[in-house]
């Protein structure tokens, strides 16, 4: 990793390929190996990885990722990557040696709220729809919490 931002709207990490792949110079190869990404990253969220921090001798603070990943990084973390909703990676890019994968991703409990927030505006109209309208507003707003 030569390097990152996490700040939403802007996230993304930079890598230098150790080895060259020539599945990077097109676009197909470039595609096949962002599936295979999201796949990896699909697989870590599932399996919930907790996410940590040490701090090293000199002060400097590493988040871990599980066993899967670790990183010098001072700023705040999900407390596992199960946390982690809406996970998004678009195509990875290719720039002077560096490989860019951007990425959003939104908070599980942040998504959560925003659909109870959703289910009890519409059963608040739905009241006024009809008898059923209510009955299934209610039984969202009761999964969403």
């Amino acid at each position: 990793m030569v390097g990152n931002n996490h700040f939403p709207g802007q996230a993304r990490i930079e890598f230098q390929a150790p080895l060259a792949d020539a599945r990077l110079a097109d676009p197909e190869g470039r595609e096949e190996v962002t599936a295979a990404l999201r796949a990896g990253v699909a697989a870590a969220v599932a399996d919930d990885l907790p996410v940590f921090a040490r701090s090293l001798a000199d002060a400097r603070r590493v988040v871990h990722l599980g066993a899967l990943h670790a990183a010098p990084c001072g700023g705040t973390h999900v407390r596992s990557l199960g946390d982690l909703a809406d996970v998004v990676l678009p195509t990875l890019k290719v720039k002077k040696g560096r490989i860019r994968v951007s990425y959003a991703a939104s908070h599980a409990s942040y998504a959560v709220s925003q659909v109870s927030y959703a289910a009890t505006h519409l059963s608040g109209n739905a009241i006024h729809a009809s008898g059923n309208a209510v009955h299934v507003s209610d039984t969202a707003m009761h999964r969403s919490r």
